[in-house]
């Protein structure tokens, strides 16, 4: 079997983002209409989602914020997503003017074939919007 043998690079960065994680997705097939697109991979050469950032924007409770790569159909239909990672955001009792928001990062390392897509929702409602950026590059 022939693999390989020349590495490839990321030949654009690329920055993916959802500023609106607000209201809480319970299912877990990825087909609310509350489930925000994140990041789209090139339609020709595919891309590379290296990590994920989320910050809160203000005071917030604990929730799961979960990921779902989609081959790059209807976001309606369970069979084209798959649940890939969950990430458990903890609890924000005050938005600081003094000390950062720590946040939480997922090192993802993942490749999308292209025209897939990267989706992402909360777990459950929370009383300031989530800041989710996706970084990675186009191949």
């Amino acid at each position: 079997m022939a693999a390989n043998t020349s590495p490839i690079f990321l030949r654009q960065g690329k920055i993916g983002f959802t500023p609106s994680n607000t209201t809480g997705v319970i299912g877990v097939d990825g087909t609310d209409a509350n489930v925000k697109l994140l990041f789209t991979a090139d339609a020709t050469n595919g891309s590379k989602v290296e990590e994920v950032v989320v910050r809160y924007t203000g005071a917030a409770t604990a929730t799961v914020l979960r990921f779902w790569v989609n081959n790059g159909s209807a976001v309606g239909t369970a069979t084209n997503n798959t649940l890939v990672k969950e990430l458990t955001i903890p609890t924000l009792a005050t938005l600081s003017q003094v000390a950062d928001n720590t946040g939480v990062t997922w090192s993802a390392n993942l490749v999308l074939p292209p025209g897939y897509k990267l989706y992402c929702a909360a777990g459950t409602s929370v009383a300031n919007a989530l800041h989710v950026n996706a970084i990675g590059g186009d191949y």
